[in-house]
């Protein structure tokens, strides 16, 4: 086995899994938002409805949608009423299930060196392994190159 170098110290197995982890959650991110979301992602198992944010504002559920999806023309009024309904509510799209209904795929390249088996590789290889599987379901793949 060849030594450690201080880049392969800090990326462990557990460590490359985090990072891992947080970029395919900002590549989600940023494919759902494109730079123009205001709000984080909805984590909690509460679901806010658009018929209950419009209740609450006093406006129609379509009005909503174009609000929460920056889509056609809304006066400003309204804008402000479901913007403030937004935050009373505590609202936060929920990434996930957004990237599922656009039906987007994403595909990583991973490049690492031919190792043998016990090195120091075989162990980063798996923390990849693993990260890819659990983001599986939202059309996420990892391609090796080797």
């Amino acid at each position: 086995m060849c030594p450690r170098t201080k880049v392969q110290k800090y990326f462990d197995t557990q460590n490359l899994l985090v990072i891992l982890h947080r970029i395919f959650q900002l590549v989600i991110l940023w494919s759902h938002t494109r730079g123009i979301c205001k709000y984080q992602m909805n984590k909690s198992t509460d679901k806010i409805r658009i018929v209950d944010i419009a209740r609450l504002a006093g406006v129609s559920a379509g009005t909503v949608d174009r609000v929460l999806h920056n889509r056609g023309s809304v006066s400003e009024e309204s804008r402000i009423k479901i913007e403030n309904a937004l935050k009373t509510m505590n609202y936060r799209p929920n990434v996930y299930a957004s990237v599922l209904a656009l039906k987007k795929k994403f595909q990583f390249v991973c490049i690492l060196p031919i190792y043998n088996e016990g090195d120091y590789w075989e162990k980063v290889e798996e923390g990849i392994r693993r990260a890819a599987d659990e983001f599986a379901p939202l059309n996420v793949s990892m391609r090796y190159i080797y």
